[in-house]
């Protein structure tokens, strides 16, 4: 039945035409050959079937789409010829192309690059920026991408999160974060010395940790099968020290020591700069160190994933937690320690190799190769007049495509907006 169905639209469709018809059919899909349908071979038997020169196609057009898409070679006389509403869609199209034209050249500061330049959005978007505290997340996705900034965080698209049921990274980091914060918040309330217990009683020291992170373990733990790596990171095995023992170990044989003194510390600062010119930045600091000796000051942020920000990322403001974070601690404990000395700010990352976590130490300081207190402080400075700029072109509607040195391994491998996005065609052109 389906089969004469078949054959009845197929008698339709020969008697449907006009003036004349066209027959194809695909010979091959890749590798796989076709074979010709019954209904040609039974219409062969009752007409003549005339095989086509490809050759008679070449300069022919079939279709409305297709003239527009040929449009610029056609002669000038055939296109006086056109009808008003064709000449219209003639003009449309070389005003699209010269759009297009410009879009990829990504130079030109107009809306074709990126840029808003009606006067009533700029003036939303300066409203929308006067009493703002910028997170640094928000910040680092500016310099980054300005046009993937204008996508997430002006036009609020996001891309939904796939359900997991495994622990992912980020859980981990989020679990981390909380014994750990549990543990130095338990050592402060009860006025202890964190290094000087850990020279004195680690074990009893790592012991109160580990309970802590095997109350905490248990409140996710689920049925999962490979939940044990979990348990592995944060509690040990029989085969692999667990990450809590190695974070002790680093911070015994640690030179520099300044005793933790908040953790998971939101903070949402106005900063000035050089020129007078107010920021406002917000943020969550894994943990900040304070010596009521030297006044110095220290950020501690805490990394479980592989990656780490380079000198470069640093230097093209892809990566501003460090700088941003220390000069925010220094202006919300000013007024309670007078003078601050910025010591540092360092990444944590641990991470496994072999049969034991590793922890791999990341300092600003050195990252900015400064010599002295002072080039370290000038350097960290410096960051703010360029946040400056970054917020300055942000409430100015400037969301240019990214124009950093390697976009498309540090910036676009991994963007969730590449679908909408037309730096390949800029790349192309």
């Amino acid at each position: 039945r389906k089969l004469l169905e078949e054959r009845y639209l197929f008698y339709q469709a020969l008697n449907a035409f006009t003036e004349e018809l066209y027959i194809s059919y695909p010979k091959a899909d890749e590798k796989k050959e076709f074979i010709v349908s019954d209904f040609l071979k039974s219409l062969e038997k009752i007409v003549e079937i005339k095989p086509l020169d490809l050759e008679e196609f070449k300069n022919k057009i079939f279709t409305v789409n297709e003239f527009y898409s040929e449009v610029d070679s056609l002669p000038y006389a055939e296109i006086q010829q056109l009808n008003d509403e064709q000449q219209q869609r003639v003009n449309s199209i070389h005003k699209i192309r010269e759009r297009l034209s410009k879009r990829n050249k990504n130079e030109a500061d107009d809306e074709f690059s990126g840029f808003i330049t009606r006067t009533e959005l700029l003036k939303n978007l300066q409203n929308r920026n006067k009493e703002k505290y910028f997170s640094i997340t928000e910040l680092e996705t500016f310099a980054k991408c300005p046009y993937k900034y204008f996508l997430s965080n002006i036009l609020d698209l996001y891309e939904e999160e796939e359900v997991e049921e495994d622990v992912t990274r980020k859980e981990i980091g989020l679990l981390l974060h909380r014994i750990l914060q549990r543990f130095f918040s338990k050592l402060k309330n009860e006025k202890r010395q964190f290094y000087a217990e850990l020279d004195s009683k680690k074990d009893e020291l790592y012991a109160e940790l580990i309970l802590i992170a095997k109350d905490e373990v248990e409140k996710i733990k689920t049925v999962n099968p490979y939940f044990f790596l979990v348990e592995e990171y944060f509690l040990g095995s029989e085969k692999v020290k667990s990450a809590l023992e190695s974070f002790l170990q680093y911070e015994q044989e640690n030179e520099v020591r300044i005793n933790p003194f908040e953790f998971e510390k939101y903070l949402q600062v106005e900063l000035n700069t050089v020129d007078g010119e107010a920021i406002r930045l917000r943020g969550k600091i894994d943990r900040i160190d304070f010596d009521e000796k030297t006044k110095s000051i220290r950020v501690i942020d805490y990394k479980t994933g592989a990656y780490l920000p380079s000198a470069q990322d640093i230097a093209d403001n892809v990566s501003l937690q460090m700088p941003l974070y220390l000069k925010m601690c220094e202006k919300a404990f000013e007024d309670q320690f007078k003078k601050i000395t910025l010591s540092d700010s360092i990444f944590l990352q641990i991470k496994k190799e072999a049969a034991k976590y590793k922890i791999n130490e990341l300092s600003l300081r050195r990252m900015l190769k400064a010599k002295s207190n002072d080039e370290f402080i000038s350097a960290v400075n410096e960051k703010l007049d360029e946040v400056k700029t970054m917020i300055s072109a942000i409430a100015s509607g400037k969301f240019n495509l990214t124009n950093l040195k390697n976009y498309e391994y540090r910036i676009c491998r991994n963007c969730n907006f590449s679908p909408v996005c037309r730096v390949n065609s800029v790349a192309q052109s």
